[in-house]
């Protein structure tokens, strides 16, 4: 059973964590890497599926790849990889 800090902590993280919410960051100058939220359904285990591109933004005309695969993290990593809920 929950206490009610951990279920206040939960309905904020569903609140953040919406899918199709993209978040950026900025590991480099000119180098952008962007996190899709793709999976909610395992939020009270703590993992989230997310879906990760990384591109390079110097210069004209830069195309913009398309997300990869459905990675499955768990929340304690989202700073590490950039990730700020």
């Amino acid at each position: 059973m929950f206490s009610i800090i951990e279920n206040v902590a939960l309905r904020y993280l569903r609140w953040r964590l919406r899918e199709g919410k993209v978040f950026s960051f900025w590991p480099a100058n000119d180098t952008r890497r962007d996190f899709q939220i793709a999976d909610v359904s395992r939020l009270d285990e703590g993992v989230v599926g997310v879906r990760e591109r990384t591109f390079g933004t110097l210069g004209a005309g830069v195309s913009v790849p398309p997300f990869g695969a459905i990675q499955f993290v768990p929340l304690r990593e989202f700073h590490r990889r950039g990730i700020a809920p």
